[in-house]
């Protein structure tokens, strides 16, 4: 068994196939400053915040059944005037935090200023909750948004919380009808003119051997 410090700690290895068997591992967050140790990790304890609360900034677009104003949300503030599917996700994520990490996850909320899921413009620059991500508006987004090609090279997507399946239908062709000259398909309109030309020039030089050879003439 080998013991000694290094930089992730305490660095032992076992007496038998020598795999390190006490480590400890820094969850870090980039911040303005630099990066943040805001987590750490024990094989015996697993994974144990060093802080007391996560917060962000949530970026979402109000549709419906996602995110959408209450009823009364006149006479609530803050993210209480917000209800559906994201709302639930968020409190979801949040008790996920409070019982895996020890750390409370707050959140506000923040509509996105122009209304639209994000597009790029003949200029390079992006719009909507793209844009606002790309400029350090918000910190995350959660909507409905479609992963798409151009997207996923501005910004970092998680797996989707939900999949639509959606497809196309469309009748499906049926036999067509045999015709009088369907046999010749297999073949283009030029190997058929080869094949016959070749058949009529080797029928006409066996036939002029035929007469040129002398042995053409004995009955054996």
């Amino acid at each position: 068994m080998f013991t000694t410090s290094g930089v992730t700690y305490g660095v032992s290895t076992g007496k038998m196939n020598g795999q390190r068997t006490d480590f400890t591992l820094d969850l870090l967050e980039l911040k303005k400053t630099g990066f943040e140790v805001v987590a750490k990790w024990t094989k015996d304890g697993g994974i144990k915040s060093t802080t007391n609360y996560t917060s962000v900034l949530m970026q979402v677009l109000k549709v419906k059944p996602y995110i959408y104003l209450k009823e009364n949300h006149e006479s609530l503030e803050g993210n209480d005037k917000y209800t559906g599917y994201c709302v639930d996700l968020l409190e979801e994520i949040a008790k996920v935090f409070e019982k895996d990490f020890k750390s409370r996850f707050r959140y506000a909320i923040h509509l996105v200023e122009d209304g639209s899921y994000g597009n790029m413009k003949e200029s390079g620059e992006w719009t909507g909750m793209i844009g606002e991500l790309l400029r350090h508006k918000a910190d995350l987004a959660l909507a409905d948004l479609t992963a798409t090609y151009v997207r996923e090279k501005a910004v970092d997507f998680t797996m989707p919380f939900m999949n639509l399946g959606i497809s196309i239908l469309f009748k499906k062709p049926g036999l067509p009808e045999p015709e009088l000259f369907s046999f010749l398909k297999p073949f283009s309109v030029e190997v058929w003119l080869y094949l016959a030309s070749a058949y009529l020039g080797i029928s006409l030089l066996l036939w002029i051997l035929s007469r040129i050879s002398p042995y053409e003439w004995v009955n054996i």
